[in-house]
């Protein structure tokens, strides 16, 4: 029982790390790809399609049914984060001046930091109303619905 006990641990913590490890893995990836993004229109592009891997990452959840789909579900949006946090600087870094883009890194940073700490409260909430296929569909669709306004307020839709 207590063997048990010990690898339930583990693979926990191997599914925490997972999201982390992913990450780091694949931002020096995102990077190359995007500072080989040099037109304003495909960065933008490029960054609309990361939002939207995002939410089909985050779909993954909802469907997962053994831990080695939790597991892929967790990889797939820590690489999809790594991309969207790489495209969405670069876009802050080509769109902004030298004085401003301090202030709107920073503002993105900040809103970085709220999603962290709001975001298991908020997800713990809609889990025990929700439960955990609904939960991550709605955060899907939100996901979803930030990428549609990505379009709306970048032009791409006319």
């Amino acid at each position: 029982n207590n063997n048990n006990n010990n690898n339930a641990q583990v693979l926990l913590g191997i599914f925490f790390a997972s999201k982390d490890i992913c990450q780091m893995t694949f931002a020096p990836l995102a990077g190359l790809l995007t500072a080989r993004t040099s037109s304003h229109l495909s960065l933008l592009l490029s960054l609309l399609g990361l939002a939207l891997g995002l939410a089909l990452a985050t779909l993954l959840f909802a469907d997962a049914t053994t831990f080695r789909g939790l597991l892929f579900a967790r990889g797939a949006q820590g690489a999809a984060s790594a991309a969207v946090l790489c495209g969405g600087m670069s876009l802050i870094a080509e769109t902004h001046e030298g004085r401003l883009r301090g202030r709107a890194m920073g503002a993105a940073q900040t809103g970085l930091a709220l999603g962290l700490l709001c975001g298991p409260l908020i997800g713990g909430l809609s889990f025990e109303r929700l439960g955990r296929v609904r939960t991550f569909r709605l955060a899907a669709a939100i996901l979803g619905a930030n990428a549609l306004g990505m379009v709306g307020l970048m032009g791409l839709g006319s």
